[in-house]
């Protein structure tokens, strides 16, 4: 070590002055300059009142800037009497920064023994007074008091700085006795108080020095370190630092000699992470430190530990981590934390979470697994109460499984569940599903009950889109569960009743008469009826209402397999009075009607059929033999009773028939026993019929459109749609035409209740559609 020293003292009785000796190397302008601006502030000549310090060593260390040289340690001693003269004494040695403070103090103290032959022995409570002046120090104390004597200040303070690292050193003053307050007053300084002889001297020094180490040292150190691994660390750092290292009893440990720690804690940290046994709130810290990582290099499955109690920031640290079995064993706690919880806590592409951190999950994957393996990663996360144990969820993540884990969905079909989304958005105008949807839906094993566990993500579909897409279903899967379909029903209808239950039976209604365009059986189409009921009765829908679902209802019939909720509800359907819809099967012509209904209409069995200009029949002037809807102009207030009998209205019926009062009326033939008179009924809002015929082209809907605007744009109460085939057209009769479908569509966004239904005739040239509107009236 390279110790420059110069002082100033009273060695020839010329006064207290800068003295060379002269068998000592000359030293630079510099460092006497550096030594006379400490003269004149803290390390001063000792104060006449002070006779002598033999006894008592005034030793200090500092950091000093060397006017063009830079940093240097200052090893200060003062003395008054003996060796040092009557004048006193003030020696400087200089020492590079490269050495650590420790060892620059245990030189110093060596040079300086021989001034103080009888100064006594160290403190004999080293080991208690040294961890607390540790405690003191990494709890961030400003000044630090130092108990007993100059003498035994020496002692801790030798042991002291074996604890510390160089930058904290270098912030303070390090005395055993000031004999001037530090400037400023604030300047962090660890220094013993005036010995009682020299508070004997009269100086108020001593009292000022009391007042500045107003703090007394921390009784135990867990007052100031609640982190238990802070002290236990502490803990060997002062077992260490008493006794130095092993080669060299001045010179701290090596842990201690080469840190970079500008404070005791980072100090503690690097001693709990490189030297005690490790926990796994420790490997954060560790990963950051290269001792922190040759530790975790032995004993790596710490950082899995780590990575499975916080996997968001373990998949932080992967993205920056370069050491490849430390990736690993991050990849490794990302995963398992994911497997054991249901939340999304590894960064999976699921709703809330970032784009970047999915993409940091699949980086991951990726580069830790194969893809086989990689795939059993994400089953793992599939199982009951894992995070994608819901099939819907897990085709959310379709398109990242693919794309960016790269994983085959041939290869791996359980993992790519058929996505509703898809299938439904690709329901296209006509009722049709696009090739997409089409391929998607062909994907499932089981397309029904596939569709059952997905569709409750999807929300609320339209009665002509929920139609088309449980008749598509059908036609990949005939669905002989009967469950199954009645499940697939409840998802649609749970969606269609879950605001407004009432206004879900036309949503029925519409979808019955959809799988009935669409060619379903009516073994399937009750199966539907029933699930969808079932689910209305669940939410506490005590009757039907809807008319139209009551006409259909009526149609298919019910059969013993029904449900008991959905026959609860179906009862209230046949408690009601019976109208049939006018069609051309003759079997329901022996029905029996009401004496209103059937005093309107028996009344056309002689009437004269006066045919329509617009309906091109080839028939001109033929009689019905019964009253069946064919082509044709009929009087208004029969057809005002056919729209309101058709929609199941009886009220509307027989409003029609007292409002036709105006139209000629038949009498009975002769024979006939007169219908018995009904009393009087409370007059329901008066309508109008409004009839025409439109050809069943694509153009029938804007033509409708066109009609309605000329007339205002009314409220359409009620329509009856009837097509009429032509000869040659191969279509069923009991098929609705595309053209009848679209107008429908027309009406019911209009909020219209529509009954359509197919007529017989013959000669007929081309198909054509005769529209019946109930209009209120003006």
């Amino acid at each position: 070590m390279d110790v420059i020293r110069v002082q100033y003292a009273d060695m020839v009785g010329m006064g207290f002055s800068r003295y060379e000796p002269p068998d000592e190397p000359k030293v630079g302008r510099a460092f006497w300059d550096t030594a006379h601006r400490l003269l004149r502030a803290e390390v001063v000549q000792p104060p006449a009142s002070l006779r002598s310090t033999l006894g008592h060593p005034i030793w200090s260390l500092r950091i000093v800037d060397v006017d063009g040289l830079g940093d240097f340690w200052c090893f200060a001693e003062q003395g008054r009497s003996g060796s040092f003269g009557m004048a006193g004494t003030c020696r400087f040695s200089f020492v590079s920064t490269d050495w650590h403070p420790a060892e620059v103090w245990a030189a110093g103290a060596r040079s300086a023994a021989a001034d103080h032959p009888d100064a006594p022995d160290g403190p004999a409570d080293l080991a208690d007074t040294l961890p607390r002046v540790l405690a003191a120090l990494a709890a961030g104390a400003n000044r630090v008091p130092l108990p007993g004597t100059p003498a035994a200040a020496a002692t801790v303070l030798a042991a002291v700085l074996r604890g510390v690292p160089g930058a904290l050193a270098a912030d303070r003053i390090w005395s055993t006795c000031p004999l001037q307050l530090p400037e400023p007053r604030d300047h962090p300084l660890v220094a013993a108080r005036w010995p009682a002889e020299f508070r004997q001297s009269g100086s108020s020094l001593g009292r000022q020095l009391d007042d500045l180490l107003d703090r007394p040292l921390p009784e135990r150190v867990a007052d100031v370190l609640p982190d238990q691994r802070h002290r236990d660390a502490l803990t060997w750092l002062a077992r260490h630092a008493e006794r130095g290292a092993p080669d060299h009893p001045d010179r701290p440990c090596e842990l201690v000699r080469r840190s970079a720690a500008a404070g005791l804690p980072e100090l503690l940290d690097v001693i709990a992470l490189e030297v005690q046994p490790l926990h796994w709130t420790d490997v954060p810290r560790a990963l950051d430190s290269a001792g922190g990582k040759r530790r975790l290099a032995d004993e790596p499955g710490l950082v899995a530990d780590w990575a499975r109690q916080e996997p968001a920031a373990a998949l932080d640290r992967y993205g920056r981590e370069r050491d490849v079995q430390l990736r690993a064993e991050l990849a490794m706690g990302v995963v398992e934390a994911q497997a054991h919880t249901g939340r999304n806590v590894a960064g999976l592409p699921l709703a809330g979470t970032p784009a970047r951190t999915s993409k940091k999950l699949a980086a991951l994957l990726v580069a830790e697994y194969p893809e086989d393996d990689r795939a059993a990663v994400i089953a793992r996360f599939t199982v009951p109460g894992g995070v994608l144990a819901d099939p819907g969820t897990l085709a959310t993540l379709h398109d990242w499984l693919r794309h960016d884990t790269h994983l085959d969905p041939h290869r791996h079909p359980a993992l790519f569940p058929i996505r509703p989304a898809v299938i439904t958005g690709g329901i296209g105008p006509d009722g049709n599903l696009s090739p997409t949807a089409s391929a998607e839906l062909g994907r499932a094993d089981a397309p029904v009950r596939d569709l059952v566990g997905l569709l409750p993500g999807v929300g609320h579909l339209a009665a002509d889109a929920a139609a088309a897409l449980t008749a598509a279903v059908l036609r990949l899967d005939p669905a002989d569960d009967d469950e199954a379909l009645r499940d697939l029903a409840a998802v649609l209808a749970e969606a269609a009743g879950a605001a407004d239950t009432h206004g879900a039976q036309g949503w029925l209604a519409g979808v019955l008469a959809g799988l009935g365009r669409r060619g379903i059986g009516q073994r399937e189409t009750r199966q539907f009826l029933y699930g969808a009921l079932a689910t209305f009765h669940g939410h506490r829908l005590d009757a039907l209402t809807d008319p139209q679902l009551i006409a259909v209802y009526r149609q298919l019939g019910a059969g013993p397999d029904a449900p008991a909720a959905a026959r609860a509800l179906l009862a209230t359907a046949d408690a009601l009075p019976t109208v049939v819809p006018y069609d051309r099967h003759e079997e329901q012509y022996d029905e029996r009607f009401s004496a209103t209904d059937r005093a309107g209409l028996d009344g056309l069995d002689s009437t004269p059929f006066h045919d329509h200009p617009d309906a091109g029949d080839p028939q001109p002037g033929r009689r019905l033999p019964r009253p069946r809807l064919a082509t044709g102009t009929w009087p208004r207030w029969v057809t005002a009773a056919a729209v309101a009998g058709a929609l199941g209205v009886g009220g509307l019926a027989g409003a029609a028939l007292t409002a036709g009062t105006a139209a000629p009326r038949t009498a009975a033939p002769a024979g006939r026993t007169p219908p018995p008179t009904t009393p009087p009924r409370t007059a329901p809002p008066a309508t109008r019929p409004e009839e025409f015929v439109l050809p069943a082209g694509a153009d029938a809907a804007n033509q409708l459109l066109d009609r309605l605007r000329r007339l205002g744009d009314p409220r359409v109460q009620a329509a009856l749609l009837l097509w009429t085939t032509a000869d040659d057209d191969p279509t069923p009769l009991d098929q609705e035409p595309p053209a009848v479908a679209r107008l429908r569509g027309v009406l019911e966004d209009r909020r219209t209740t529509v009954v359509a239904h197919p007529t017989a005739a013959e000669g007929q040239a081309a198909t054509t559609i005769r529209v019946i509107l109930l209009l209120p009236t003006a």
